[in-house]
């Protein structure tokens, strides 16, 4: 029998046909049905679904208004009628609606999920939708449904303890969805450790969660917590299983090993390469590693083949521009150790010159190895730092006493030893902060902090999520106040130099922290439009010229 004639409807098909983008007969299909029996709900449901596929928000409205003062008792209806506000732009009618349907039916959580989905993302900020959420959780508190989308944007927001405990009431119900386990273990630092985050990564690993997000986040936390050999096993198990996924590369990127390991992962990396299969940012991350491990002309050779990508073409450039203006000359015996901590001598020194190596070590995302060429010709010692821990040297280094106090009273009589009467502290980004607090705790004469910061903020912009977390993980437990301001002007023997981008404004907002402070200055580099500052500094000479005169000076 043909299904336009027959008394049963087949919402499947119908709703297949609409999939499938096959319009004219799933419209076929509708109005055949709707001939026989004009008033029957399922197919009218159908025909608003049609008119939202084929873009016609304004039938699609009119004909679910008519649905819903037809059938309001019915969830279904109630959730189109909202997806079809929502289509058609009348954000605050799709709000009411949802509002009044939740408190007078009482959604499933089907019905919930059906019309909370395509609502969300209309409303726009993560602000907006932790806000409607909250509502609806007010409404219905123990909805599943809506205690995990209220979880992963109370997260965005930085409302990590409200996501915390939505999660954990989730939980209760049944097992979490990957999303949600996803952001659950990146919530394991708000409240335990990290050495026990690690483990509770391991477990979930332990209970089939192996994915590559898993491995490289047990890798993170293991190295915080200084367990370098869970945190090594953790990545090498990543790159085994994962090799062709540019976030394993990225963790590697920010792990460091020695130099004969680097030489035997860019070995295999390069094979992955030729093999192909990997995507442009896979091909970023293995340039960074390329650069680490020396092998320079195959770095620059696959950054030049992404410099017309959309999204890092810029970084790209701009790292390329830096290694031009840096040369190519073999950097000096003292940068290559295999150590936290390098120092490169200098004959009649000046005095000497921390450099605090950002995430990846070095400057933004040129290695030591090619940013000694900057100061080769300085009458200056170099010592130059890495973080293993990924703290911002807010643990000190391993081996250097026991935290941040013991590593910058060792850098202290470092430098004492070394001779020269000045000291300068550099560092990009988090490196930067971690510059001017040893700076200042070292008395040294000038510290250069490249895009860095100087009172972590804990209202950052809405979709720098890691950046909030980052800080709430580095500063959760913090014995000292994270703002530097009031150290810094107060110690005008210390001279502070801020590089910002002049086009990039996350940076150039942030800057506003050290207006009024006298022994503070910003420099805004022309025409620089990302956080990565150093790169364009060391392009143009300024990286150099800043330093040479903290010296001079």
């Amino acid at each position: 029998m043909d299904q336009a004639k027959s008394e049963t409807w087949d919402h499947a098909r119908v709703n297949r046909l609409i999939e499938q983008k096959d319009y004219a007969n799933a419209a076929s299909q509708i109005a055949a049905f709707l001939d026989q029996q004009p008033k029957s709900v399922a197919p009218r449901i159908a025909r608003v679904r049609l008119h939202l596929a084929t873009g016609e928000g304004a039938e699609a409205r009119a004909l679910a208004t008519q649905l819903l003062a037809d059938a309001p008792d019915n969830l279904w209806v109630w959730a189109l009628g909202i997806q079809a506000l929502t289509q058609d732009g009348d954000i605050e009618g799709a709000v009411a609606l949802f509002g009044d349907g939740q408190a007078r039916l009482s959604p499933d959580e089907n019905a919930l999920t059906a019309a909370v989905n395509g609502l969300l993302p209309a409303l726009g900020s993560w602000s907006a939708q932790v806000a409607f959420l909250k509502d609806a959780l007010a409404r219905q508190p123990d909805s599943r449904t809506v205690q995990l989308r209220l979880a992963s944007r109370a997260m965005q927001v930085g409302e990590f303890d409200l996501a915390q405990q939505l999660l954990q009431k989730a939980e209760e119900t049944g097992p979490l969805p990957a999303y949600a386990k996803s952001i659950q273990s990146r919530l394991y630092p708000m409240t335990a450790s990290m050495a026990d985050s690690a483990e509770r990564v391991a477990q979930d690993i332990s209970q089939g969660n192996e994915t590559s997000e898993a491995l490289c986040r047990l890798c993170r936390f293991a190295a915080a917590a200084g367990n370098f050999e869970q945190a090594e096993r953790a990545l090498m198990r990543a790159l085994d299983l994962f090799p062709a996924d540019w976030r394993v590369l990225y963790r590697l990127n920010r792990v460091f090993l020695p130099a004969a390991q680097d030489t035997a992962v860019y070995a295999r990396l390069a094979t992955q390469a030729e093999r192909g299969e990997v995507d442009q940012n896979w091909q970023l991350q293995f340039a960074l590693f390329a650069l680490r491990a020396g092998q320079v002309d195959t770095a620059q050779r696959v950054l030049r083949q992404l410099t017309q990508d959309p999204r890092i073409g810029e970084t790209v450039l701009s790292v390329l521009a830096a290694l031009e203006a840096l040369g190519d000359a073999p950097p000096r015996a003292g940068v290559l150790q295999d150590s936290d901590l390098c120092v490169v001598r200098a004959e009649n020194p000046q005095g000497t010159l921390f450099v605090f190596g950002s995430f990846l070590g070095g400057v933004n995302y040129v290695p030591n190895r090619n940013l000694d060429a900057l100061f080769a010709d300085l009458a200056v010692n170099v010592v130059y730092l890495r973080d293993p821990y990924g703290r911002a040297f807010l643990k000190g280094l391993p081996g250097f006493g026991d935290g941040e106090a013991d590593l910058h009273h060792r850098l202290q009589v470092l430098a004492a030893e070394l001779g020269g009467s000045k000291i300068v502290t550099l560092g990009s980004s988090a490196a930067g902060y971690a510059a001017l607090r040893a700076g200042l705790a070292i008395k040294a004469n000038a510290v250069i902090s490249l895009a860095g910061l100087v009172a972590p903020s804990r209202d950052h912009d809405a979709q720098a999520t890691h950046l909030r977390q980052g800080d709430a993980e580095l500063f959760r437990e913090a014995k000292e106040p994270v703002d530097l301001r009031p150290a810094l002007a107060g110690q005008p023997q210390t001279h502070l130099t801020l590089v910002i981008g002049d086009s990039y404004a996350p940076d150039v907002a942030r800057s506003d922290a050290v207006k009024g402070i006298a022994n503070a200055t910003v420099i805004a580099v022309p025409g620089a439009t990302t956080h990565h500052v150093g790169m364009p500094a060391m392009a143009s000479g300024l990286l150099r010229d800043l330093v040479r005169d903290a010296f001079d000076r």
